[in-house]
């Protein structure tokens, strides 16, 4: 949900991916840090202006990517409603927006909702290898982490 340019980038994805056969092997893919916007002001698409975890959730969103700080923190404010985003079967991906070091397990809390830690990818390209994957519309959450695993 949001900007068009991570959507065009999903969509070549996922042609590369079914053209191959198989998952792509290495992708390069240079973008504008400008697309990581702050999940309270960003109006999500076909929501009548609604905003927020919330928005994406009732508008169908498969996964989300949060981006936080450090190990991909997350605030008390948007911890809920990802907790809640879990309950619900959507994918929720752990990335950091600080320039280096991998995210990690974090929180027990966290491990036991399913989330999912993005590794060495920051929220772009970790919103990036989630679209690729849930293009096939049988995939599953395990089909998700497994990714991030690989990748």
């Amino acid at each position: 949900m949001g900007c068009t340019e991570p959507i065009a980038i999903a969509y070549a994805s996922a042609l590369a991916r079914d053209t191959l056969g198989t998952m792509p092997e290495r992708m390069e893919v240079q973008a504008s840090g400008n697309l990581i916007k702050n999940v309270k002001s960003v109006v999500v698409p076909n929501t009548n202006g609604l905003k927020g975890i919330e928005a994406a959730v009732a508008a169908g969103a498969r996964a989300i990517v949060h981006a936080g700080t450090g190990n991909g923190s997350i605030h008390d404010a948007a911890e809920t409603a990802l907790f809640t985003a879990a309950e619900k079967g959507v994918v929720v991906i752990r990335a950091s927006r600080v320039p280096g070091g991998a995210t990690v397990e974090g929180l027990a809390a966290w491990q036991e909702a399913g989330f999912i830690p993005a590794g060495n990818l920051n929220p772009q390209k970790a919103r990036v290898l989630a679209q690729v994957v849930l293009a096939d519309p049988k995939a599953t959450a395990e089909d998700v982490r497994k990714a991030f695993l690989t990748y």
